[in-house]
């Protein structure tokens, strides 16, 4: 996602200032992130979470498990996520 966010800025000649994102697992969070951030280091990200979801705000981890030999995948559900109206799913 983030190479190709970096892409269609550039063939437009514009900048990219700003990158919003959600939170999910954080999967495009932190691939995306890294990709814009080691492109284009200038770029401010904006991570957005919904009130009544707080998953990163909230203080409070997420169970990983293990995933072809790597850990990072969620275990089951974030302890503070609800059910809301921008889950996009």
């Amino acid at each position: 996602t983030g190479p190709e966010i970096l892409a269609a800025f550039a063939t437009r000649g514009k900048k990219l200032d700003y990158w919003v994102t959600g939170y999910g697992t954080g999967g495009t969070f932190a691939g995306a992130g890294e990709a814009i951030k080691a492109g284009s280091p200038s770029t401010k990200i904006v991570l957005s979470e919904p009130k009544s979801a707080p998953l990163v705000t909230s203080g409070k981890e997420q169970d990983r498990k293990e995933v072809l030999g790597k850990f990072g995948a969620p275990a089951g559900a974030h302890p503070e996520w609800k059910p809301h109206p921008i889950q996009g799913w």
